[in-house]
């Protein structure tokens, strides 16, 4: 599988789950910095894949954070693989992130450098921030801003579940990438319609102001044109109908 280029020393590892007769990606980035970072790291039955890609951006000893958005498995694959082969490299999360990652994997905390929405790390070429997000699954999930290239990784939050896989939202049918899109981020994060509209807005222009050039979703194709169409997306969902799962047939 190609590893994209998505902005300038910026590559999206884009791993295919196939789930239900559709696609999921499981996305990462690599921003080859001067202090190289690793964001997510695909599902657990994607490791060799993963970390072939990896490799093919650069050696993996050079890496020197991992940031990883949650703690859930579909996040943290290949986390531990990618320690053994970056051995300097720490793990960048808040926390409650560490917490859960130390007792997932046994990591000791030396292994980690805390941050909050907010914060900045000097990366050396550039400055990576964390930053809130609209939805999530996970208290302590958070999203990565690169203030160079201005591509932002956000998690869960702008995915979009579609029949085939589709690197780029631009490259989807659009009525079938909205629909995925809405499915996505009401099933994922159900508890949205509970949101107060004024606030919830607040919160998706937050993200606005930052003027992203390429938002990066781990479940979706990366949105690299149209942003503010994918921002509007996201303000309609508290107002929207409640969702519910499909029924099976015959239930």
């Amino acid at each position: 599988m190609t590893v994209p280029q998505i902005a300038e020393d910026v590559y999206l590892i884009s791993r295919r789950v196939e789930i239900n007769n559709s696609s999921r990606p499981s996305n990462a980035l690599v921003i080859r910095a001067e202090r190289p970072v690793v964001i997510d790291t695909a599902c657990p039955p994607q490791v060799e894949g993963f970390i072939a890609d990896l490799s093919s951006i650069l050696d993996p000893a050079q890496v020197a954070f991992v940031a990883a958005t949650h703690a859930d498995p579909d996040h943290t694959g290949a986390l531990v693989r990618t320690l053994l082969r970056a051995p300097r490299a720490r793990v960048l999360t808040n926390e409650m992130g560490m917490r859960k990652l130390m007792g997932d994997f046994g990591l000791p905390e030396d292994r980690f450098q805390l941050m909050n929405p907010g914060m900045s790390l000097d990366l050396g070429d550039r400055s990576l921030s964390a930053e809130w997000v609209p939805l999530f699954d996970q208290p302590e999930t958070m999203g990565f801003f690169d203030d160079r290239s201005r591509v932002l990784h956000t998690s869960d939050c702008f995915g979009s579940i579609l029949d085939e896989f589709v690197p780029f939202a631009d490259e989807a049918d659009e009525d079938r990438y909205r629909e995925g899109f809405m499915y996505w981020n009401q099933s994922n994060h159900h508890w949205v319609r509970y949101a107060d509209p004024a606030k919830f807005r607040a919160a998706v222009d937050a993200l606005r102001q930052l003027q992203p050039r390429v938002i990066v979703s781990t479940h979706g194709p990366a949105i690299r044109r149209d942003i503010e169409r994918a921002l509007g997306w996201l303000e309609e969902l508290p107002g929207a109908e409640p969702f519910s799962f499909p029924a099976l047939e015959g239930g």
